[in-house]
């Protein structure tokens, strides 16, 4: 029948792209823990790449399930990937399956992962936050005395910028 051949091989581009950006991810979080700025950043430029390729790709997927949906004379909001299957003969169905699962592992796999370096970006803006605080922010002066009537010892931070009134 090979109705469902070229969003076979959509469907195998696309989950190629999801591959590599998923390759990418994870060398991210190795970045990420490293602290590499370096990396990060031509990691962040071949995401941007893959993510317009995705894009592309799923643009072209879309095309063809309407393509698919006005050949079997359905709407296209209710051709969903299990009626694919069921509509396809026995090895574009399994063919189907198979990428379907694949993907959807992918796509776990990515969520995970962008939860994760979500967390240790965050981590790591909170500490560069607390860093700037405490190389801007002046020491706090007391008015209070000591049990023998001199002044407490204040704490004594190095700044880099003067606080003046």
């Amino acid at each position: 029948m090979e109705r469902f051949a070229q969003f076979i091989g959509v469907l195998t581009r696309e989950k190629e792209c999801c591959e590599a950006l998923l390759a990418q991810s994870r060398k991210k979080k190795e970045a990420l823990t490293q602290n590499d700025v370096t990396a990060i950043e031509a990691i962040t430029a071949i995401e941007l790449d893959l993510i317009q390729s995705m894009t592309d790709v799923e643009q072209e997927r879309l095309a063809q399930t309407r393509r698919i949906a006005e050949d079997l004379g359905c709407p296209f909001e209710e051709l969903t990937i299990h009626k694919m299957i069921e509509l396809a003969d026995e090895a574009e169905a399994e063919k189907l399956l198979q990428l379907w699962g694949e993907l959807g592992g992918i796509l776990e796999e990515q969520l995970r992962l962008n939860m994760l370096n979500n967390g240790l970006i965050e981590a790591q803006l909170s500490y560069i936050d607390y860093m700037i605080n405490v190389t801007t922010t002046p020491s706090t002066l007391t008015n209070s005395y000591t049990a023998s009537g001199g002044a407490p010892i204040a704490e004594s931070r190095l700044k880099f910028f003067d606080h003046q009134i």
